[in-house]
């Protein structure tokens, strides 16, 4: 904006004033949208939710304040050394893109439904990795080590057990069922080596404090199953039920397997109701910000158009995904996806007021694909270049996740958004306040009927 406005001839201070005005409607309810999208993190019961809620939050005040404050003030104390350096633009104009998005509009608009509702079903089949298990690359010395040692010895995944000291018949009879496992390779516990016959009393203080505190004993179960997955949560959860037969809900109940069936039922709780917070507050932003209740719906569907399909992909390649980069990428595919969306929907409404949709359309496009084809090149390359360099599963996979959403978000901004404003044309003019669009077909009757008279 400011250089457009000093090409205009204005001076350095009234150039760089009106670009502020002008500019910060678009850059505020992008950053308060995404700003919104984080903070919807912090309702989550799992505390890396809050932690990264607040720190993603924090990122886009900064950045807020820096594009608004800053920035005015070293492009007008270095527009000299702007002006001594500026070279020709790399980007082409992209004419060709406009007319290409007009005139596959129909097909992309069937194709990408045809993308969006299987991807929303598949996401939300996606099987998740909540541990620490699926960290280590299959090709890694760490993991060929564990395959090896799994080899020769045996598959064992430990976990305790605590129930209530003294009712030796019960804790039997738990231990009985347990041992009835398939996946159960062990049980050890105070009554399976010493018995109920011999009094506690009898054993030496050192040996039964390994088994037995003052209130809980210990049993320890060794199982066939691995770290995480179906199988071991499914074994959790029959364990579990064992032992509230026997002793209701008091118990404790510990392990690597454990806590991670812990952390995946507390974060499935919260996930739906931390997405639909975050898409409230986005939409109540954009209502605001477009005074308008249909524009929020349509670049809502495309934002979330654009995440379903790239967390329903690892669904069809039967891979699992890390909820760590789930998360990440929710919030982060969310906020860049958002801001495409608002800049080229506030340059399509301006061109709409004087041009007819196809035209609008086409100048929304040839106008916003170089902001949003640079920044969706960044995050893409810096996805992509993540997923080489680190030899870390879940960071590998976050990049690959960044990358290939960054690209999703970039190709339904330009091609799908413009389709929906398209389609719903009328209906954003009626259902937005104080919104008028060019009459293309009433100023054609209106000449015609002037060349009657």
């Amino acid at each position: 904006r400011f250089s457009e406005y000093r090409e205009e001839g204005m001076d350095i201070h009234e150039a760089m004033k009106a670009a502020v005005i002008k500019s910060s409607s678009a850059i505020v309810s992008s950053g308060m949208t995404t700003f919104f999208g984080f903070i919807a993190l912090c309702l989550m019961s799992f505390k890396l939710g809050p932690d990264m809620g607040i720190v993603l939050a924090k990122g886009i005040i900064f950045s807020l304040i820096s594009v608004m404050v800053l920035l005015p003030v070293l492009s007008m104390y270095t527009y000299r050394l702007i002006d001594k350096t500026h070279h020709r633009s790399f980007m082409p104009s992209f004419k060709g893109l406009g007319k290409l998005a007009t005139r596959i509009r129909k097909p992309l608009l069937f194709i990408v439904l045809l993308l969006v509702i299987p991807s929303f079903l598949a996401q939300q089949q996606t099987d998740f990795i909540y541990g620490s298990s699926g960290m280590s690359a299959p090709d890694s010395k760490e993991e060929q080590d564990k395959q090896l040692i799994n080899s020769i010895f045996g598959q064992e995944n430990t976990l305790a057990l605590m129930v209530p000291r003294g009712a030796w018949a019960k804790e039997n009879e738990l231990i009985e069922s347990i041992e009835e496992i398939p996946q159960v390779k062990s049980v050890t516990s105070y009554v399976g080596l010493v018995g109920t016959e011999i009094p506690v009393d009898y054993v030496p203080k050192d040996q039964a404090s390994l088994l037995m505190s003052d209130d809980y004993s210990r049993i320890i179960i060794k199982a066939d199953i691995e770290q995480e997955g179906e199988e071991a949560f499914a074994l959790i959860t029959q364990i579990e039920e064992l032992t509230q037969q026997q002793y209701g809900d008091d118990y404790y109940f510990a392990g690597g397997t454990v806590s991670t069936f812990e952390i995946k039922r507390t974060v499935t709780a919260d996930n739906l109701w931390v997405n639909l917070m975050a898409i409230v507050a986005i939409g109540l932003v954009l209502v605001v910000t477009f005074k308008s209740i249909s524009i929020p719906i349509i670049l809502l569907l495309t934002i979330e158009s654009s995440i379903w399909i790239n967390l329903g992909i690892p669904y069809f390649q039967g891979k699992s995904l890390n909820y760590i980069g789930y998360l990440v990428i929710n919030s982060v595919q969310l906020g860049a996806t958002v801001d495409y969306a608002i800049l080229f929907a506030e340059t399509y409404l301006n061109h709409r007021k004087q041009k007819p949709k196809e035209s609008a359309m086409q100048l929304a496009i040839r106008e916003t694909a170089p902001s949003i084809l640079t920044s969706g090149s960044i995050l893409c390359l810096a996805g992509f270049m993540i997923e080489i360099v680190s030899s870390n599963v879940v960071i590998s996979q976050l990049g690959t996740l960044i990358g290939r959403g960054a690209a999703i978000s970039v190709v339904l901004v330009l091609f799908f958004l413009p389709t929906l404003l398209g389609i719903f044309d009328e209906l954003i003019e009626k259902t937005t306040y104080r919104l008028s669009f060019y009459k293309e077909k009433r100023e054609e009757g209106d000449s015609n009927e002037s060349a009657v008279i």
